[in-house]
């Protein structure tokens, strides 16, 4: 299936998309500091947000403002209203890997090649860090309750690190060459492996219940639909949807570019946003 929709605007990569909570804007982030933001109901460019120089990795919506994270090492926060630069925090000095937000709002963690996990409240201030001690490992996901994250990357190793102390709980081997994305719900976690392996565990108990090879290349991002009970997956010219439950694939959604990246969900989830490296954000409405 081909996407209904091609946006235009971005000058190099997009790194990904995100839809707002409300559903009425879509923002887009990649290469050169780019961050736009897009008006879901037509697809019309409606601003840029300025700021950062080099790739822009991450963005979340808070109640009032958003957050992004990029290579140059900055984590900018903006009125979300109006679209104003409000504060700019430049303590990772190697850049900035990505960022999340705990399902609460009150931890922001941000990551990078120095630092592996930076806790801040919604306000900002730093309440803990985690340095780095293996290259290339990355916060994957903060847990429903808050209370743990999931830090993984190149190996095939998961590790569970207490919030907000960031104590080392458990670890898990699991995968072949690196975790690409990792997504948890109560009683379920999917890991996704960039060899193609998708693997399904109970969340308590990090029991395999299933796994499943989708024998592609390029795979790197991966987003969950609870109401759909669906996971997107992309690879190589292609996004891959699962079955949540029994990772059977549903459907093949086409996209000419090599190389796809991050995924967004509508709120209403009757939309995904794909963030390609062919300059180009694909729009399916499913």
């Amino acid at each position: 299936m081909k996407a209904n929709h091609i946006i235009l605007g971005h000058s190099s990569h997009v790194n990904g998309v995100k839809f707002s909570k409300d559903g009425s804007k879509l923002y887009s982030f990649g290469f050169s500091g780019e961050l736009k933001v897009w008006n879901s109901s037509d697809w019309s460019h409606l601003q840029d947000l300025e700021g950062h120089s080099k790739s822009v990795n991450g963005l979340l919506e808070l109640d009032k403002s958003l957050a992004s994270g990029a290579l140059d090492g900055n984590l900018n926060m903006y009125d979300k209203a109006s679209g104003q630069l409000l504060k700019t925090y430049d303590d990772h000095k190697k850049g900035i890997n990505g960022l999340k937000v705990s399902d609460d709002g009150k931890f922001i963690l941000t990551y990078g090649a120095k630092r592996m996990a930076v806790l801040r409240n919604a306000e900002g201030e730093i309440l803990n860090e985690l340095k780095a001690d293996a290259r290339h490992q990355t916060v994957k996901v903060i847990s429903p309750d808050n209370s743990y994250v999931l830090i993984a990357g190149v190996g095939n190793k998961v590790r569970k690190f207490s919030l907000p102390d960031f104590e080392l709980v458990n670890e898990l081997e699991i995968g072949q060459v690196a975790i690409n994305r990792i997504v948890e719900t109560d009683q379920n976690t999917w890991i996704l492996d960039y060899s193609g392996e998708v693997f399904q565990l109970n969340t308590s108990s990090w029991e395999l219940k299933k796994q499943h090879k989708l024998n592609r290349k390029g795979v790197m991002g991966m987003c969950y639909a609870p109401g759909r009970k669906e996971l997107a997956i992309t690879a190589d010219k292609a996004v891959v949807i699962l079955d949540a439950d029994n990772l059977e694939e549903k459907q093949i959604l086409s996209s000419e570019a090599k190389g796809n990246y991050g995924l967004s969900w509508s709120p209403d989830e009757k939309i995904l946003a794909l963030a390609s490296a062919d300059k180009r954000i694909r729009i399916w409405e499913l």
